[in-house]
C-alpha cells in the first residue's frame, strides 16, 4: 500500500510517463507532476502518484492517485453506469473501494456519469470525503483518485484536507488529461517508469 505523504513533487519533474510497456500514458493536469520514486508496477497492473511541482504552488495540494489494471479488464466499462454504480454501492464494491478493503468502512455518496468514466463521491474512514473516475484507457481499467496530503485526512496527521468539490475538480481535470494522452491506437513518446520504481530519466524532447 502506497504511503499518502505526497505533497510536491521536483519541480522539474515529469509530467507524463507511460507504464506497463507503454501500454498507458499517465499524464497529470497543468500544476501537478509524476511522483516515479512512489510508483508502483507489477507484471500486469500500475499505480502511479501525482502531486503538486511546487509546494507553493497555485494548484490544490492534492494527492492523484492513478491505477491501471490488467490488460482486458476495461470491458467492464461496457456495462454501463447504472449497473457500475449499482455494484459499488454493493458489499463487494465498496469493499474495492474503501481504503482498509472493509465495506464498512467506506460510504457511496454518489455517483454521476462523464464521457467515458463514470464519477464516485465517496466517504472513507480514512480518507473522509473524496471523489474518484473509473474508466477505460487502451483496454485497461483505471481509477483517478483525488485526496488531501497526509496519511488520512488532514486532522493531526500532519497533512492537508481537500474539499471534497476541489477532489472532483482534480480528477475531472486528471481524466481529461488522461483521455487525451491515450488516444484509440497508443503511442509510448514519454519516459517508462522503471519496474522496480527507480527515479525515470527525464522524457525525450520531440524531434525537429
Amino acid at each position: 500500500m502506497l504511503a499518502l505523504g505526497l505533497a510536491a513533487c521536483d519541480p522539474g519533474g515529469l509530467t507524463a510517463v507511460t507504464v506497463l510497456n507503454g501500454a498507458v500514458t499517465v499524464a497529470a493536469p497543468s500544476g501537478y507532476c509524476v511522483s516515479t520514486d512512489k510508483a508502483q508496477q507489477t507484471k500486469d497492473t500500475a499505480v502511479v502518484l501525482i502531486g503538486r511541482c511546487l509546494a507553493s504552488g497555485l494548484v490544490a495540494p492534492a494527492v492523484i492517485s492513478v491505477s491501471v489494471g490488467p490488460a482486458g479488464s476495461g470491458g467492464v466499462m461496457v456495462a454501463g453506469d447504472a449497473a457500475l454504480a449499482s455494484f459499488f454501492g454493493g458489499p463487494d464494491g465498496l469493499s474495492l473501494l474503501a481504503r482498509s478493503g472493509k465495506a464498512k468502512d467506506v460510504a457511496l455518496i454518489e455517483t454521476r456519469s462523464a464521457p467515458g468514466a463514470l464519477l464516485i463521491h465517496l466517504k472513507d474512514a480514512a480518507l473522509g470525503s473524496y471523489w474518484r473516475a473509473i474508466t477505460a484507457l487502451n483496454g485497461r481499467l483505471v481509477t483517478i483518485s483525488a485526496t488531501g496530503t497526509g496519511t488520512g485526512t488532514g486532522t493531526g496527521t500532519g497533512g492537508v484536507a481537500l474539499d471534497e468539490n476541489v477532489s472532483l475538480g482534480v480528477v475531472q481535470q486528471t481524466l481529461g488529461v488522461l483521455q487525451a494522452a491515450n488516444p484509440a491506437a497508443p503511442r509510448a513518446l514519454t519516459t517508462p517508469i522503471p519496474a522496480d520504481g527507480a527515479t525515470a530519466a527525464p522524457p525525450p524532447r520531440p524531434l525537429g
